[in-house]
């Protein structure tokens, strides 16, 4: 009975309008790319982008294999670590304790998992109705991702296709996943993401405020120079990290070149620039196929709308 039901969304959903991977995220969301941070408009088929494997537990880079992008009429507000993440109310999260939750079922105080295994509190929800375009994206292979600085994990799947893949069992997966590319191919409000995102030549910033901890214009609570020594500077953590003394990336910061680097203004209120110093300091992300530990003169800068900074931390050399 549940295959022969199974069948009729498979069916009905290859016909539909409404794409099945309707789980997305508004535009400025950072997702952990093996170059460092991206925006989620700007993701690409073919980038490699940082996801676990559930059954092993091993975090990776996977390839991109489908773009979507969509309208939504309402979005959850979640924060997590002072990290604001804007989701649709089927996006899922992984939940210390409960498994896949979407994010419409999520609570305060539910725990959801970064990239080291790490588990933090929901520290709010709210719900808005409003609408403004969404992105997601296919992970080939294990499905999932990382999203904001913080690296937390989320699925990139929406609840329909895993439930025609659970009802019809094996055999049902490739099923569920063309129905998923038939509703999208048929969709009249979703088109496919290109990764071009609109750039503003010579938008630049005049400071970049190297605060200790918080900042006030911050979007993050957990952010400014406190985050960037917690996390960047100290050996061992799956992340970029600085060789050099604080005092010269500190120096490095108030480079004119560095300061006047035009920026990326995402919609999160954050700004990105990625900048390279001239000179070696530090070692790029352990798990970043090909580069991961190797030596580089790059850094990735994210900055508030005032020049406040958020964090920095080796990258590797742009493609």
């Amino acid at each position: 009975m549940k295959k022969f039901i199974a069948l009729l969304l498979f069916f009905a959903l290859s016909f539909t309008s409404r794409p099945l991977a309707f789980a997305d995220f508004t535009s400025g969301h950072l997702v952990m790319t093996e170059v460092g941070f991206k925006p989620i408009e700007q993701i690409r088929v073919g980038d490699l982008v940082q996801a676990k494997d559930e059954t092993t537990g091993k975090t990776e880079y996977h390839r991109v294999v489908q773009l979507f992008q969509s309208q939504a009429d309402e979005a959850y507000h979640i924060t997590v670590k002072g990290i604001p993440i804007t989701t649709t109310g089927e996006h899922p999260f992984w939940v210390h304790g409960q498994g896949w939750v979407e994010a419409s079922h999520l609570k305060t105080g539910d725990l959801l998992q970064d990239a080291e295994g790490k588990s933090y509190p929901i520290d709010r929800i709210e719900m808005k109705n409003s609408s403004t375009p969404v992105y997601n994206f296919e992970v080939g292979g294990v499905h999932n991702y990382f999203v904001t600085e913080s690296e937390i994990w989320t699925h990139n799947n929406g609840p329909l296709i895993k439930l025609i893949s659970k009802m019809l069992g094996n055999t049902g997966k490739n099923a569920a996943k063309n129905a998923g590319k038939s509703a999208v191919k048929n969709a009249k409000n979703v088109t496919r993401g290109t990764g071009d995102v609109t750039k503003v030549p010579g938008v630049v910033q005049n400071r970049i405020n190297v605060a200790n901890g918080p900042t006030r214009f911050s979007p993050s609570q957990n952010a400014g120079w406190g985050h960037a020594v917690d996390r960047h500077f100290t050996p061992g953590k799956n992340a970029g990290n600085f060789t050099v003394s604080q005092a010269q990336v500190k120096s490095i910061l108030g480079r004119k070149n560095v300061i006047q680097k035009p920026v990326m203004v995402l919609d999160s209120g954050q700004y990105s620039r990625v900048v390279n110093t001239g000179q070696i300091v530090g070692t790029v992300k352990p798990s970043i196929p090909g580069v991961g530990g190797t030596q580089t003169t790059w850094i990735q800068v994210l900055t508030d709308n005032r020049g406040n900074l958020i964090t920095t931390f080796p990258v590797p050399a742009p493609k």
